[in-house]
Parts: structure tokens; sequence; C-alpha cells
């Protein structure tokens, strides 16, 4: 079934709270009481989140709620699982090297020679300077690197490329080393990691670099296949428990916790309930937002209340993306997770033309400056090649929906205001739904 793609930035929003700080945290205190009250059973633990491995970097202790498990802890905590040995066999590599292969049908991964890997942390490059976070290799064989950004950290300038001139100076030539981009939830590294001095390494490592997102792609590994391999292990009771723990530890941090998504959607259906369609959207859009500046606003210096914050505007993002969804009723397109512009707010589509790839979607311009802010209904395509697009939605009756096509560096896309201008009266999410209902109706 199809879903919502929803994105949001900090651009200034259409609609804004007029509470006070004192009523979010009254709001999230709520939030966090009726939530506890709903899970009593089974009562929850989790070492990980008791032992808060923390990042402060030797910065002094800093308040509990602010403590994450830090990038290091997760690559060790990858380091063990890869190490296990069953006889001669590494079973949980061999497991995540298949996953890779099957992931991106990529055949050099499922052909890597894994015979006795050495799997070694934090490995220092003093000849180009950096620290790799994981490293399997066996000299002569391959090399791969594990680039940790569970946390998001920034990327360094020129990262990957250091990386890869460290190994082919410790003679591994450049088709033996692979690099998995261990990110959170699919961000890839920048153009600035690949490159270095006048070598851009990036089109060399098409094939031998994948972007494992922690949240769609390593948890599920976990959870999935992997769990299978190892039920067949009975006697590993600690490597169970491990990756038993572990596994909840990640849906909590990516709120993938059924039970706990559960409760907190029926919270927050009874705290908006139904009524008009635009005011109940944009009713949700100020708690967003206040939510947000609440969390932004006690992120430095710690509050109980931070995790239920995040938990919230998660959950409010839900509860919009069904309301929209439901004014679309469309189930025929699968989601798009990557490429759409973090300019604003974005709802849309994936869709296919032709067999070519777009992208359709609602997007809100909440600038009051520029036009006095708009609704739109875009399609998008990343191809240079704008008469395709123009050429497909012709093909389909798509183009006299929307006005002429507007290009720029980055994208290629059909483009229509809702209402321009400051007019009020039709400036709402159901217009916006309607022309995107229309549109998409012409693919079925």
């Amino acid at each position: 079934m199809a879903k919502w793609l929803y994105l949001r930035n900090n651009t200034v929003p259409m609609a804004r709270d007029t509470q006070t700080g004192d009523n979010t945290q009254q709001f999230l205190t709520e939030i966090k009481n009726t939530l506890s009250q709903r899970l009593q059973n089974p009562y929850h633990i989790n070492l990980l989140e008791e032992v808060h491995i923390h990042d402060d970097s030797g910065k002094g202790t800093i308040a509990k709620d602010r403590r994450r498990v830090c990038e290091n802890a997760h690559t060790r905590i990858l380091q063990k699982f890869l190490e296990f040995r069953s006889g001669d066999d590494y079973p949980i590599l061999k497991s995540l090297l298949d996953s890779i292969y099957g992931e991106t049908g990529m055949p050099v991964w499922n052909a890597i020679p894994v015979g006795s890997p050495d799997i070694k942390p934090e490995v220092n490059c003093s000849n180009t300077n950096g620290r790799i976070d994981l490293l399997v290799s066996e000299r002569g064989k391959y090399a791969i690197i594990f680039e940790n950004k569970i946390n998001d950290a920034v990327e360094q300038e020129s990262q990957l490329a250091r990386y890869i001139e460290h190994l082919m100076a410790e003679g591994y030539r450049k088709e033996q080393i692979f690099v998995v981009y261990l990110s959170s939830e699919g961000q890839d590294p920048g153009e600035v990691s690949w490159t270095i001095d006048d070598c851009d390494y990036e089109p060399d490592f098409r094939e031998r670099f994948v972007n494992m997102s922690y949240k769609y792609n390593l948890l599920p590994w976990l959870s999935g296949s992997l769990s299978r391999l190892l039920s067949e292990m009975p006697n590993q009771v600690f490597l169970n428990s491990a990756i038993s723990q572990y596994v909840n530890y990640l849906q909590a941090k990516f709120f993938l916790l059924e039970n706990e998504n559960e409760a907190l959607r029926i919270i927050l259906n009874a705290k908006f309930p139904e009524k008009d369609f635009n005011q109940l959207i944009h009713s949700i859009d100020s708690k967003i937002d206040a939510v947000k500046e609440y969390y932004d606003k006690h992120k430095e210096t710690g509050t109980d209340l931070l995790r239920i914050a995040q938990m919230t505007i998660y959950g409010l993002e839900n509860l919009k993306r069904e309301k929209l969804d439901s004014k679309v009723n469309v189930k025929r397109f699968q989601i798009y997770t990557k490429g759409i512009p973090r300019r604003n707010n974005h709802l849309g589509y994936s869709i296919s033309i032709n067999g070519h790839s777009y992208v359709i979607y609602i997007g809100d311009n909440s600038n009051p400056r520029i036009h006095g802010g708009y609704f739109f209904v875009s399609i998008i395509d990343f191809n240079s090649d704008n008469s395709l697009l123009i050429d497909d939605c012709r093909g389909v009756n798509l183009l006299p929906l929307f006005a002429p096509p507007r290009t720029n560096q980055h994208e290629t896309y059909l483009f229509k205001m809702i209402t321009p201008g400051n007019d009020k009266q039709n400036y709402n999410y159901e217009n916006a739904c309607a022309l995107l209902r229309q549109a998409l109706q012409l693919l079925l």
C-alpha cells in the first residue's frame, strides 16, 4: 500500500502556535503520563538506555535525557556481532554481506572472499589523518570500511577519500576496497567526503559503496534474517539476548515500538478531534511547531521530556500524514524516501510514467513575503533532460494541470500554485489534495 512521504524542515510555519512554553510543557507532561498508564505491561527496560554510554566528548557530565549511545559504542556493538565465529565460519558477517547483496543487487558484495577476517574498531590513518570507525579486512583480499553516522555527525572534509587512500597505501588495490556508510535514516555522504585534492573517488565506488540506514536496512536485518539465523543456535543465549536488546533499543530510538506508537496515535487522535479539515491540519502544524520550539530550547540543558517531545513530533507528523492521505485516497503508488529538496513541507507519492520514476507531492511555501505564502503541487524529476518530464506528463494528460516547468541546478519539475497572492479563502490543504488526487487519478 502506498504511503505519504513527509519531510519537514525548519521553515517559517504558516500557522504559529500561540501557546506559551508552559502550556507546551503541560501538553507533553500529559502525553507522558497517559503513555505511562497505557504501557504498564510488559515492564520495559533496555540496558543500553540505562547505561548512558554518552557522547559528551569529555566536556563533563550532561543531563540524563540528552545522553545518547555514542557512535563509537554502536561501532563496538557491531564489531562484537561480526566477530562471532561458528567453527571456521563467520555467519553474522556473511549474513550482513548477503543482506547488502540482496538490497543492492550488486554481485561484488556477494563475492567478497571471507576467510579469517581481521575486525578492528577505530583504525588510525596515520598517513592521511583520520580514523576508520570499523575496518573488516584480510590482507591481499579485501578491506571493508564501516563509517558510522547513526547520530548524524557532521561529515568531515575528504573523509572517505582519506580512508581509501590510507588503505591503498597499505597495499590494497582500489577494487579490493568497499565502503559501508551507516547512516541513521539514509542520509548520503556529501561530495566533499569523496574528494581529495583533484581526485574524486565516488565514480569508482558506485558498485562498492552502500548506504546502510540503521532504520531502514540494518534494523530489519537484525530483527529479520539475522534473528532467524540465530534461532537455529539456541545455545547462543548471550548473543541472542544482546541482539534482542539492541533491536529493542533501535526500535525505541527510531520510534518503531508498535505498542508505543499505537498508544501515542490514540492519545493524539483524542487531542485533535475531527473538525474543519484545514483548521485541523493547521492546529496540528501549530502544535508541531510549538513542540519543536520546546525541544530546541531545552535540548542543551536537558529535561526528562525531551524524548517525549521527539515522539510527539513524530506522532503529530504521522497524524497529519494520515489525515491528508485520507483526502487523497489513492493507494496504488510506492513510498518515495529520498531526494526531495528539504525546503518546505513535502507530502507525496512516487510514480512511474513510461517506466521512468518521478515524485508528485504537495508542498507548503510558508514565507508570507513570497506571494503571501502558497501551497503547490509538483511533479519532480532529477533527470537533467527537461523534455523527458514534459513528454511523459503530456502522454498521460498531466501537463494541462500544471504551469510551465521551472528549473534550477538541482531539479526539474512541473509546478502549480494552489492560491498565489493573499487570497486566504482558497489557501488550504483541501484544494491541494484535490489537485493531487486529480493528477494521480490520471495515472490509474
